[in-house]
């Protein structure tokens, strides 16, 4: 397929890839396997919990977990409906925890339990959040220490997997990707889903990549590398993908063999 016809919106792409693909294995996580069918279902069970949720088209909801399969289907469920993802670098805390989730006007965060600490002294200040979805456990849920009602993740993912019907357009935006902040706090950065099809494009045709690739990553999903780079990348090639949660030196080579990668991107640019 020539990049002309490739469809210029991400749950469209996901739709056409998965004509194709089904039963291929999209990604790999540890000791999960997940194919484009349960990528599409399960993307479609996020779509459809945020719109139970009240979430729209152009509404914004930040993100801050740490690598794993659960953030590729929130962000993929949010593209689908026409919502904006605000993914989190899962380092912030206080002012720049605050900024990124105020700023952004995100309606709901979905955060690890891990993190909750974080949220909670920040919480009094987040007066445009309405609902917390918490990944991994839910714990103390008395109303005089939370604020926003919480829902745990499990409830939210075990919404219907049937493809929702909401028009995306190709000039639509998909994210905000906040900057390191480096001259102050963050900035955000609003991309289309064109951009970011067309940029996943161009590094595939940079890497010379097909789809008999194994595309690894070990860089955060809050990145624009390892979202753009790796996971779009995957989609458009029609390929697999490699998912870890952290990077080891010891390790990092053995994974390469384990999963028998053939591309992947070792530095943050």
């Amino acid at each position: 397929m020539s990049n002309a016809d490739t469809p210029r919106v991400l749950g469209d792409l996901l739709t056409d890839r998965l004509e194709r693909n089904a039963h291929k294995i999209f990604m790999r996580f540890k000791e999960e396997q997940i194919t484009y069918d349960e990528l599409n279902r399960y993307a479609n069970r996020c779509a459809n919990g945020f719109l139970n949720l009240g979430i729209g088209k152009g509404d914004k909801v930040s993100i801050m977990l740490p690598n794993q399969p659960a953030f590729i289907y929130l962000w993929f469920g949010l593209a689908k409906i026409g919502a904006i993802e605000v993914p989190v670098n899962t380092n912030y805390k206080g002012e720049f925890l605050r900024h990124i989730v105020d700023q952004s006007d995100s309606r709901i965060l979905v955060i690890d339990s891990q993190y909750l600490d974080r949220l909670e002294r920040i919480e009094k200040a987040l007066t445009k959040l309405e609902t917390v979805i918490v990944v991994g456990g839910m714990q103390d849920d008395r109303q005089d220490v939370n604020r926003i009602p919480r829902m745990a993740y499990e409830d939210f993912f075990s919404s219907p997997e049937d493809a929702v019907d909401v028009k995306v357009h190709p000039w639509d935006p998909i994210s905000i990707i906040y900057t390191s902040g480096t001259t102050g706090l963050s900035k955000g950065a609003l991309g289309p889903h064109n951009f970011w099809i067309v940029c996943a494009e161009k590094m595939l045709a940079y890497r010379n990549g097909g789809k008999d690739d194994i595309f690894y990553t070990f860089l955060p999903l809050y990145h624009f590398n390892a979202q753009v780079l790796t996971t779009l990348t995957t989609l458009v090639a029609e390929a697999q993908m490699v998912l870890t949660d952290h990077f080891s030196a010891s390790g990092f080579w053995d994974d390469i063999r384990r999963y028998g990668a053939t591309q992947f991107n070792y530095l943050a640019r």
